[in-house]
């Protein structure tokens, strides 16, 4: 096991749209016991959320600049995705983050729970909360396969 190997998975997994679900693909091909891939994957994961909750405002000032339709869209669907959040709430969050799908992770996770002014410790325990079932449905996949 080299240990920059495991380097590289935290750093991508730390990476915007890579994140979790890049790690473990990056991981599984280096040949990392899962546990390693789940344990280095989830928490770069899970530091990118919580960054990102943290500097949500600044992040979504540059998307406006970079994205600006698409930021207009989310910020007018705010309210009924406030509305649909407060139905589910946290549990939402975490199934939301926790489903393997691209666009999904932490990042998209944190960056909904500051546009909808979430409470930080419970948003972080929900992107906690869906990194690992992220990671335990990817390494079912991948011990399966």
């Amino acid at each position: 096991m080299d240990i920059r190997h495991i380097i590289t998975v935290f750093i991508t997994s730390l990476t915007p749209v890579l994140e979790l679900r890049g790690g473990m693909l990056l991981a599984r091909s280096l040949n990392l016991p899962w546990w390693v891939s789940f344990l280095t994957c989830v928490i770069g994961s899970t530091l990118l959320g919580v960054l990102t909750f943290f500097l949500g405002e600044i992040i979504i000032k540059i998307l406006k600049i970079i994205l600006p339709k698409y930021i207009e869209k989310l910020e007018e669907k705010k309210e009924t995705l406030s509305q649909n959040y407060e139905k589910w709430g946290y549990t939402a969050l975490t199934l939301f983050v926790g489903i393997p799908l691209p666009g999904t992770g932490a990042f998209t996770g944190a960056l909904i729970a500051g546009l909808l002014e979430f409470d930080t410790k419970k948003s972080i325990i929900s992107l906690l909360l869906g990194n690992i079932l992220a990671a335990f449905l990817l390494s079912l996949f991948f011990l399966i396969r």
